[in-house]
């Protein structure tokens, strides 16, 4: 009854009843069209900021740049190179200040290097290889310093076999006051330079071998073992050239070093060498954060692998190919090496060949494998291009979640360096850079070269603010315009109406029974508005969505091209569209429920006398 009475006291004005239903629908419909864009342009413009990363890359300025002299034996006069000098390297700490607010924290990584049996056949295959260090006994057939001396090769313990038998010359190339040797006496050498003169294959082939113009070089054994505090300490333990080989001799401590020099091909162990990357993120990179290199099967470490340390690894296609191996494989990595000097793309070239290690530490043993387990090929990345710059990887690079490697590599660190752009990186939130310039000022630490690379965020940074600030602006104004008409709505229809609340409470009807009879029709109008205007919505999104989605989200007229992204990525799904209009009307309808009812409360605070003497 109460229902009934309240529907006839509407309809006793259709006209204002009708045009309260049509204005609650059509502001419904609008705010639930501006809480759709809102909530799209919410979530593309989340995801075109997710798909920029701000990378900062550390290089240690050099104090000066100097000429170094080094003697040429050959040439009988010094060759001169520029080197880089420091007084000391810069520690990563200093970069651990208030207000640098990092997603990755800066500090000198290393990447490391797995013997990979198989590898160095199939380059070896591959390109032709021949070994360019041979380990052999010879007899010297004169009795001469080494500048240039003619000796016969007796025996070749590792290397190119093809000297045994031969008569060869062999210098100390960079020595000017070299030790002599002995005619007729055995040493045991470690001899580079097959391909230091053009034609030496051939002349190999036809007999002539090294002439005293362009002979074999003996190389030095040594350690370039570091500690991990930066310590060079394979330099303190000197070098080894040759040695006397007499009987008993590959039993001392000398002969030993010599006697597993022998086992191993030199120049094979460089081919076999497997460059191993461990990241936090493979944005770190600067080849994937500048989109030369790309996963293209498979897929990118997760959050729980980074997390967890998981066995997971990406492999290049280069590598996968040579291999004939493919995502969900396994691959068996013992790591032998660290080396923190440059990044692996500027020791290794496209063929494989590169950096040959020092296979000694300090105290001229070999080095013992320190994390070997084995991991699950998840992707396969490709270069575009290969380069040999700290902005490339390496043709053969694994890459692996850093937490994976839990061995102690202190203790096998080859190479060292101040930090560098191939070694010294970080990750600061995106549209901080100025931020910390300004905290990064207030150190006062001179020496250090940071460079940033966002992929053009920060020409893109103003419009997104702006983009945001319209969307809040939209869905507020659409909001304030909503409430309007439910204020309206409430003054013509409760505000308006204190005669007919006199009445009814002059007529013993209690107070909750006139907020029934107040309202319940009420909300029946605004019920039917609601819902009518979120069908409206629901039939005008598309054609609103379409519109928005043809207008570009940014002017990319001058931009690099660096960031390919459009005003709206993707549609919306069906269940996104159904929640976002189900959700607008709730919020109308719980809006009116709220100030409908505190219209009433307020009218039926006082007595009915008291609502006759106010006006209308």
């Amino acid at each position: 009854m109460i229902l009934k009475n309240s529907i006839k006291q509407l309809f006793r004005t259709p006209i204002r009843t009708l045009a309260m239903f049509l204005l609650v629908m059509v502001s419904t419909a609008l705010f639930i069209l501006e809480l759709l864009l809102f909530w799209w342009n919410q979530r593309d413009t989340v995801e075109f900021e997710d798909s920029f990363t701000t990378i900062g890359t550390v290089e240690q300025i050099p104090d000066s740049v100097e000429e170094q002299a080094m003697w040429n034996n050959s040439k009988d006069s010094y060759s001169y190179s520029l080197q880089k000098k420091y007084q000391k390297w810069i520690k990563d700490s200093v970069l651990d200040f208030d207000g640098a607010n990092y997603l990755l924290e800066p500090k000198k990584r290393p990447y490391f290097i797995s013997v990979y049996p198989g590898l160095a056949e199939k380059v070896w295959e591959q390109w032709g290889g021949h070994s360019t260090s041979t380990v052999a006994e010879i007899v010297p057939n004169e009795t001469k310093p080494v500048d240039s001396i003619q000796v016969h090769v007796t025996k070749v313990l590792s290397g190119n076999v093809e000297l045994e038998g031969y008569d060869i010359y062999i210098s100390d190339p960079f020595n000017r006051e070299p030790d002599t040797m002995e005619a007729g006496k055995t040493y045991i050498v470690q001899l580079g330079g097959m391909d230091l003169y053009e034609g030496a294959q051939e002349a190999l082939e036809s007999g002539t071998l090294y002439p005293e113009t362009a002979p074999m070089w003996m190389e030095e054994i040594g350690s370039s073992q570091y500690t991990i505090d930066d310590e060079p300490i394979g330099k303190e333990a000197g070098t080894i050239l040759f040695d006397e080989v007499t009987d008993g001799f590959y039993e001392t401590e000398r002969g030993k070093i010599w006697r597993y020099l022998s086992e191993h091909d030199r120049t094979k162990d460089a081919f076999s060498s497997l460059q191993v990357r461990p990241v936090e993120n493979t944005n770190q990179l600067m080849a994937f954060h500048t989109k030369k290199a790309a996963i293209i099967d498979g897929h990118d470490f997760s959050e729980a692998e980074y997390k967890t340390g998981a066995d997971v690894c990406l492999i290049s296609a280069q590598f996968a190919e040579l291999m004939g191996m493919k995502v969900g494989d396994t691959i068996s990595l013992p790591l032998l090496y660290a080396l923190y000097g440059a990044a692996p793309s500027q020791n290794f070239a496209a063929d494989g060949s590169g950096f040959v290690p020092s296979e000694l530490n300090a105290d001229f043993e070999p080095y013992q494998i320190f994390d070997n387990d084995k991991y699950k090929i998840v992707g396969i990345y490709e270069m575009k291009a290969l380069e040999d710059s700290a902005f490339g990887l390496a043709p053969y690079e694994v890459i692996v979640p850093y937490s994976s490697v839990t061995g102690d590599w202190s203790n096998n660190i080859i190479t060292d360096g101040p930090m560098s752009i191939g070694t010294t990186v970080f990750q600061i939130p995106n549209g901080t850079i100025d931020q910390f310039k300004k905290a990064w000022e207030k150190q006062g630490i001179d020496g250090l070269k940071i460079t940033f690379y966002d992929g053009g965020y920060s020409s893109f940074q103003n419009a997104i603010k702006d983009r945001k600030m319209m969307s809040y602006i939209l869905l507020l104004g659409g909001g304030i315009a909503t409430l309007v008409i439910l204020a309206l709505f409430g003054h013509l229809q409760i505000i308006r109406q204190r005669n007919r609340i006199f009445i009814e409470r002059a007529l013993g009807m209690s107070k909750n029974k006139c907020r029934k009879s107040i309202l319940s029709g009420m909300y029946l109008i605004m019920a039917g508005g609601v819902a009518a205007g979120g069908i409206l919505s629901f039939l005008l999104t598309d054609s609103v969505m379409e519109r928005a989605e043809s207008k570009s989200m940014f002017d990319t007229t001058f931009s690099s091209g660096m960031a390919e992204v459009a005003a709206f990525a993707s549609p919306l799904s069906a269940s996104q569209k159904g929640r976002c209009i189900l959700a607008g009307c709730l919020i109308v309808a719980a809006g009116a429920f709220l100030m409908h009812n505190l219209y009433v409360n307020q009218v039926l605070k006082g007595e009915p006398v008291e609502l006759m003497e106010k006006e209308e």
